[in-house]
């Protein structure tokens, strides 16, 4: 069972126009939703272990509650909106806040409803016991999920306060600490060059090949993301392959769409 990605009769005239799907993107706020996810999860992600000793004894009661009650936007794949869909181009987080603060103020909150229920309907059909094989999910239980729902379609503008409370928090008193020591940003970009720099040299399918993931393969013309659950995403002319490299997870290979196309990280 897989994710199938099929591109356009354009797409796959020749390699230059299958290239020019794919985009890079260096972002610190991807980066600090994908140590929340390491952090939700933290048994499943021995390599970061080290990180997870260092910082939990400055974790509180009530930062695990919020880690937990905002579970939906990182559990699996960052939720793009939460990028602002990537309409704007910013390599500072504090530019990105303040961006997906006016992004989310004016975004229809049903939609946001939907994209969730949908990451909650893909998570469930992902865990199901017989589904869910190898060790990286072994004895994985879903979080609950139906409080921030329910309290999305009464009072998004309170669950707005918190998530950025919640944020701002984790910032002052772990992640930017962690962003500078660890020097995760040249780290990001080192990634991002060495891709970039390998598909201008090869070609796209290569470039999938050299991440070095047997859960992505190409089979004919189609891009397979390998999950335990069936989906298959149309790329039309216009959309794009967004890449989202990671310092701590990567590639992890959630596949997640937005307006433009979809996104991998």
């Amino acid at each position: 069972m897989a994710i199938r990605i099929k591109f356009s009769d354009y797409a796959l005239k020749i390699d230059e126009t299958l290239t020019q799907r794919i985009q890079f993107v260096y972002s610190p706020l991807h980066e600090l939703f994908r140590s929340l996810h390491v952090l939700l999860n933290p048994r499943h992600h021995g390599t970061n272990i080290d990180w997870v000793l260092s910082i939990e004894k400055g974790l509180t009661k009530k930062f695990y509650q919020d880690l937990h009650y905002f579970g939906l936007f990182y559990e699996l794949g960052v939720a793009p909106l939460l990028l602002a869909n990537f309409k704007y181009h910013s390599n500072n987080l504090d530019d990105e806040l303040q961006q997906l603060k006016a992004y989310l103020a004016t975004y229809p909150v049903d939609k946001l409803l939907a994209n969730l229920k949908k990451v909650k309907q893909n998570r469930e059909n992902s865990f199901i016991p017989n589904l869910a094989k190898g060790l990286e999910w072994q004895d994985y239980q879903p979080q609950s999920s139906e409080d921030l729902l329910e309290d999305l379609a009464q009072k998004p503008s309170l669950v707005y306060q918190r998530l950025y409370h919640f944020i701002d928090w984790y910032r002052q008193n772990i992640f930017d600490k962690t962003w500078e020591e660890r020097k995760i940003g040249q780290k990001i970009l080192g990634e991002i060059k060495k891709q970039s720099q390998y598909l201008r040299q090869t070609s796209i399918r290569e470039m999938f090949n050299h991440l070095e993931s047997d859960r992505i393969h190409w089979q004919g013309q189609d891009l397979l993301v390998t999950k335990p659950f069936e989906e298959t995403l149309l790329l039309d002319d216009k959309a794009v392959i967004v890449l989202l490299p990671s310092y701590f997870i990567w590639p992890h290979l959630f596949v997640d769409s937005f307006e433009q196309g979809i996104c991998l990280s």
